[in-house]
């Protein structure tokens, strides 16, 4: 006689979990993501080459995906799901397809040995990958978004990566032994000058530590009436852009 019962015979083995987030656990990131974005305090922001960023605050990011979620993550797994969106929106940036970030996602992030799937869940994973794809095109990806995109792969000029704020409260001037106390902020401004950058190392370095060359910088020490300035010709520069824009969008009429 058998030392295995034929209840334990019958009991089937367990599902292989497909790596990254649950589908749930994903479209909870996206709906928080687009919610920030809608109240301005997160962006997507998309640098070269197709360089997608997530910006803003992500202590309230996390705050309210829990409560979307309505359990405890983790700060760490918090950081992966935000993390995961980024690298599915920036695969449908650069292959401007559903199937083609599809097939990109399968064969580059999930073909590691640790994230690898039996043969037979390969096309679950396929279909999971492809429904978070369609939810982020959908709720994150608009025309305007997809017009910078074009603009940034023609462009030749310098383009914005980021903006940084340093308060300096006191300075000492070692030559003449003269001090300072009246505070100033030091904007970093850091920018590219060339169209491309190391493709795909970047896909996984949102620092952009690897794979081509950082940013470059230059420095503005700025007081009130500097930064007040800046806001008034930015505000000027903005009217005179969306001016432009929104005349271009309008239909234009046919002659008789």
């Amino acid at each position: 006689m058998s030392g295995v019962s034929k209840k334990e015979q019958l009991k089937p083995e367990k599902a292989v979990s497909l790596p990254g987030l649950q589908l749930e656990e994903f479209k909870a990131a996206v709906d928080t993501l687009a919610s920030s974005i809608q109240r301005l305090t997160f962006m997507l922001f998309v640098g070269r080459p197709t360089h997608v960023r997530f910006i803003g605050n992500v202590s309230e990011f996390s705050e309210n995906y829990l409560k979307r979620l309505q359990r405890d993550f983790g700060a760490s797994a918090v950081a992966d799901a935000l993390e995961e969106v980024r690298r599915y929106v920036q695969a449908l940036l650069q292959t401007q397809k559903v199937s083609g970030a599809r097939d990109f996602l399968v064969s580059f992030l999930y073909d590691h040995p640790s994230r690898q799937v039996p043969p037979d869940r390969k096309a679950d994973l396929n279909q999971l990958v492809e429904e978070k794809l369609n939810y982020a095109s959908k709720h994150l990806l608009n025309d305007a978004i997809t017009k910078r995109v074009e603009r940034l792969v023609l462009g030749t000029g310098s383009a914005l990566h980021d903006l940084d704020a340093e308060l300096v409260s006191e300075r000492y001037q070692n030559l003449d032994g003269k001090t300072s106390a009246q505070p100033f902020i030091r904007v970093r401004v850091r920018y590219s000058d060339e169209a491309t950058f190391g493709f795909p190392f970047i896909f996984f370095d949102p620092s952009m530590t690897r794979g081509g060359p950082l940013p470059k910088t230059f420095d503005l020490e700025c007081d009130e009436t500097d930064i007040d300035l800046m806001i008034l010709r930015l505000r000027a520069a903005k009217d005179i852009l969306l001016a432009a824009v929104t005349k271009q969008s309008q239909p234009k009429l046919s002659g008789d």
